[in-house]
């Protein structure tokens, strides 16, 4: 029995065109983003990456150094400096870091329960001296053995800054005193730097060395003393 014409038919010719059509674009984009040694092939590619200004709409072409420019705001043009920017760290006069052993903590590190961190925030007692930022450390906690079990009366270490300073023997219970009688008295970050008058003025390298800042001598108290190492 002899074939219908239909089944014997050649492939739609829709398929031809679109792969010649591909194919065109291809080939036109390759040879738009391969640059001949031709300068219009050159200004064309300029062209399509970096559109040329247009003076009427974007103002006079600058291609030149614009050390001598001078910038002109456009007119109405204002800046908000009351608003606070995202991400802003609010000032503080000192900072108390605190040995917990430990690299990770709860969101709040104040609310580590037991911690001289969770004392520090129901403290209330508060520095006369500004604002205190409290942070987490994972300082080693000291190795001397305590003589409670009670988490209150564990002491530890805090680093004070930026009178880098440690203070041992911290605990939670101790906190009203520690803020009272050691961190009242530091020095803070707006303190003055004084450089004793006897002394030459030292190289950059070695000036933290030589700088000499008055603390008052504080009253008894459980806590040891001794300055951060360089």
């Amino acid at each position: 029995m002899p074939r219908s014409p239909s089944s014997s038919h050649t492939p739609s010719p829709v398929v031809s065109r679109k792969k010649m059509s591909l194919q065109s674009v291809l080939q036109k984009g390759k040879a738009l983003l391969t640059p001949s040694g031709s300068s219009d092939s050159v200004n064309q590619l300029n062209g399509f990456i970096f559109p040329k200004v247009d003076p009427a709409i974007d103002g006079e072409d600058c291609d030149h150094d614009c050390e001598t420019c001078e910038v002109e705001l456009p007119k109405g043009w204002k800046i908000n400096h009351d608003e606070k920017l995202y991400g802003q760290v609010n000032g503080w006069a000192t900072h108390m870091l605190v040995a917990t052993g430990k690299t990770d903590w709860v969101k709040h590190v104040s609310d580590e329960k037991g911690s001289v961190m969770q004392a520090v925030r129901d403290c209330k007692v508060e520095p006369d001296n500004g604002k205190l930022m409290l942070s987490a450390s994972n300082i080693p906690l000291p190795s001397h053995p305590s003589d409670s079990d009670s988490p209150a009366h564990t002491p530890t270490t805090i680093l004070l800054l930026p009178a880098f300073t440690f203070i041992d023997n911290v605990t939670p219970a101790s906190v009203p005193e520690l803020i009272k009688h050691r961190i009242s008295p530091a020095p803070t970050t707006t303190t003055p730097l004084t450089i004793p008058a006897s002394q030459e003025t030292p190289p950059p390298s070695q000036r933290l060395r030589h700088l000499k800042i008055n603390i008052p001598h504080p009253p008894s108290t459980p806590f040891t003393t001794r300055p951060c190492p360089p």
